[in-house]
């Protein structure tokens, strides 16, 4: 199955050094047919990696750190794609919204979601 996806930021978490420590976000995945559901989550990052200069745990890069001031969605969906883009996790997001959509194949109990427009 593929997909296309579009990333928002819904919230950010902030230390008191301007430091982003959790984004809650929403990834809408739309099908080949139009069909979209829309998955949210919360990524936490290393804190210690930003401030020792180290790179990010999750994905062994290490974004630049950008003043809070200046730091655009954009660029927190920038590292959100970095983070999903690993092929573990782009592998687990696309199962979740595959099961989401179509249920699982392997499990009659868990049926397909139809209702895709709550997205």
């Amino acid at each position: 199955m593929s997909f296309t996806y579009e990333w928002s930021i819904r919230n950010k978490r902030i230390t008191i050094g301007g430091i982003v420590t959790h984004v809650d976000w929403s990834c809408t995945a739309t099908d080949s047919a139009g069909d979209k559901y829309t998955l949210t989550g919360t990524t936490i990052f290393d804190v210690m990696a930003v401030l020792n200069n180290q790179p990010e745990p999750l994905t062994g890069t290490r974004p630049e750190f950008i003043p809070l001031e200046e730091l655009t969605d954009e660029q927190v969906i920038a590292w959100m794609q970095d983070i999903h883009s690993e092929e573990s996790r782009a592998a687990a997001l696309e199962g979740l919204i595959t099961a989401h959509m179509y249920g699982d194949p392997d499990d009659e109990t868990y049926p397909p979601v139809r209702d895709y427009t709550h997205a």
